[in-house]
């Protein structure tokens, strides 16, 4: 009886310790797996790879790497100087351009992630980059800094070492830039009230006004085709009532090539 009984009730209750035991001997062990797990994931956010450098993200056409690393430098602020920097909520990276595989970089230029609740993760931040047809420059991601600082624009980065530029800010309104060709791109500037369309050279580095406007009205892309772009003739922030009651809008077509104006349709 005591062989027939007390058995199965030993063997239950051994079972279910058991069952118990191992579940939490199975956590315990795979504790050090969810450490490297997160480890790994982290090291993914902040672009490293898993020895720890940085990732490298290959350019559109594969002619370049690109890397979010930390910077050289740091810098140094004076203590009994206001502070001017991006406020804490920031990364400071130094962006290298690499030949596809090789080393050292080409090309570099520090970029400042300002951010609201949680830093951009380098995956997103190259998606931000904008690269020129044949990739011999590239625009870095803007940078959101407050209304008030002197940083305007974003940066372009020469990657062909055959141009006098390293490189240049691009104070063109980056919603509304137009590709002329593999280097010349044209888009909407502004300075104070006045609305000018201004052309970068990438060659030069050198960004050029091809229409410009005036306090009570300026002018803005709305379009392009093959070397000419399209412009049309708007109100500034700060036109007067006359102005606006005597403001007629019109579009004009501008040839790159010969800078041949001509009056045009106005896109409906």
């Amino acid at each position: 009886m005591t062989e027939s009984t007390g058995a199965p009730r030993q063997g239950g209750c051994t079972g279910a310790r058991g069952g118990l035991f191992g579940i939490i001997t199975k956590v315990m062990n795979f504790r050090p797996m969810i450490r490297i797990m997160m480890g790994f994931g982290m090291i993914a956010l902040l672009g490293m790879d898993y020895a720890g450098k940085p990732l490298r993200f290959p350019s559109p056409h594969g002619k370049f790497e690109v890397a979010f690393e930390p910077p050289l430098t740091e810098v140094r602020t004076d203590p009994d100087q206001p502070l001017t920097g991006p406020g804490p909520k920031s990364i400071r990276y130094r962006v290298a351009f690499y030949v596809a595989g090789t080393e050292p970089p080409i090309a570099f230029d520090d970029y400042y992630d300002i951010y609201a609740s949680s830093p951009t993760s380098p995956a997103n931040l190259i998606k931000g980059i904008l690269w020129s047809p044949e990739e011999d420059f590239a625009v870095l991601p803007r940078e959101n800094w407050p209304p008030t600082s002197d940083v305007k624009g974003r940066k372009a980065v020469s990657l062909n070492t055959s141009f006098p530029w390293e490189y240049v800010p691009l104070l063109l309104d980056d919603r509304t830039l137009v590709w002329m060709d593999s280097l010349r791109l044209v888009g909407n500037s502004k300075d104070g009230c006045r609305l000018s369309v201004a052309q970068f050279d990438g060659r030069t580095g050198k960004t050029t006004p091809i229409m410009e406007g005036e306090n009570a009205y300026g002018y803005e892309v709305v379009g392009s085709t093959g070397n000419k772009v399209l412009m049309k003739k708007v109100l500034s922030s700060c036109a007067t009532p006359e102005d606006t009651r005597d403001f007629t809008s019109e579009c004009i077509t501008l040839d790159l090539d010969f800078l041949r104006r001509e009056m045009a349709p106005c896109p409906k």
